[in-house]
Parts: C-alpha cells; sequence; structure tokens
C-alpha cells in the first residue's frame, strides 16, 4: 500500500507561518538569530529542524517548542518507514535453550 509523501516540517513553518504573516526568510533569519542561508535550506528541506530551532522557533513563533521537534520526528520517521528495515522479531521463543 502507498502512502503519501511525508512533508517536511520547513514546508509546514513556510505554507502556515512565514507565508501567512507575509515574513521574508530574510526577516526570519534575523528574528531567530540564524543566517538566511539556514532558514531557506530547511522551508526547503534540505536541513532537519534541530533541537535549538525548535526551542527558537517556539519562542519566536508563539507556541511550543516540541510541536517543531515532534513535526521534524514524524517526518523522520515516516521517511525512514519507507525503506526497506530488515530485523527478527525478538520473542523469549527466539531465545529459548540459550545460555545466560
Amino acid at each position: 500500500m502507498m502512502t503519501a509523501q511525508p512533508v517536511h516540517p520547513g514546508k509546514t513553518l513556510s505554507d502556515e507561518w512565514l507565508d501567512q504573516m507575509n515574513i521574508t526568510v530574510t526577516d526570519a533569519a534575523k528574528a531567530l538569530g540564524v543566517s538566511r542561508k539556514t532558514v531557506s535550506a530547511i522551508l526547503n528541506g534540505r536541513q532537519r529542524i534541530s533541537k535549538q530551532m525548535s526551542i527558537r522557533l517556539g519562542l519566536a513563533l508563539g507556541v511550543p517548542s516540541d510541536t517543531w521537534a515532534l513535526k521534524q520526528l514524524e517526518y523522520d520517521l515516516a521517511t525512514m518507514n519507507r525503506r526497506r528495515i530488515r530485523v527478527k522479531r525478538l520473542t523469549p521463543a527466539n531465545f529459548a535453550g540459550e545460555v545466560q
């Protein structure tokens, strides 16, 4: 079953916050205390929203900082789940009879 492509949190930041508030990348960078290049990379999905950036965004936008950290985590997990990862299921039966 195909699932929808996850949305990078930078797209959410761009579409639902900066664009709605008519804030430029340059102005956002100044307010956040980071480079324009950093903000641009996040908005274009080339860079993750770090824990520190989550705090900066939370303070600047007046939303809980964990909102941005969770959006990034959800994106990361959705992206990782699209790859094939092979593991063996851990159950007590798998290890019965082994010496500890």
